[in-house]
């Protein structure tokens, strides 16, 4: 039973996820949980005996590859966004009071840090995966 695939994935995407500063509800949604509710439903499919193994795993595996896809292109235009709208303020700020802005994101940066490195561990699944 690859279940613990399963959990392995869904511990990835919640690092992904963290590294959203205040995502929409339908960003969340559509970005995250619906690829877990497939493949909770695939494990549990498999689980009941209504599945079998190899077509467990190719769903799977076709619930991933687009999740991932999905995730890695919202997950960066997130980034992105939000660098965009920071610059922004910090030029206001400038202009306003005349005064460089000072603010660490060294926060911000580790948890990006992190979640770049999940997304190539979950690469690397995938492509383990694509092997068999």
């Amino acid at each position: 039973m690859k279940t613990e695939e399963s959990n392995r994935f869904f511990e990835l995407f919640d690092t992904l996820r963290a590294s959203l500063d205040d995502p929409d509800e339908q960003l969340v949604y559509q970005t995250f949980e619906v690829p877990k509710r497939l493949m909770a439903e695939i494990d549990a499919l498999e689980k009941n005996g209504e599945l079998y193994l190899g077509a467990a795993e190719e769903r799977r595996f076709r619930i991933q590859m687009t999740a991932l896809f999905t995730a890695y292109k919202r997950v960066l235009n997130c980034w992105d966004t939000r660098d965009k709208l920071d610059e922004a303020f910090a030029r206001y700020h400038r202009i306003v009071s005349g005064q460089e802005l000072q603010h660490s994101n060294g926060k911000e940066d580790i948890r990006r840090t992190e979640a770049l490195r999940q997304f190539q561990d979950v690469r690397r699944i995938l492509q383990c995966g694509c092997k068999r």
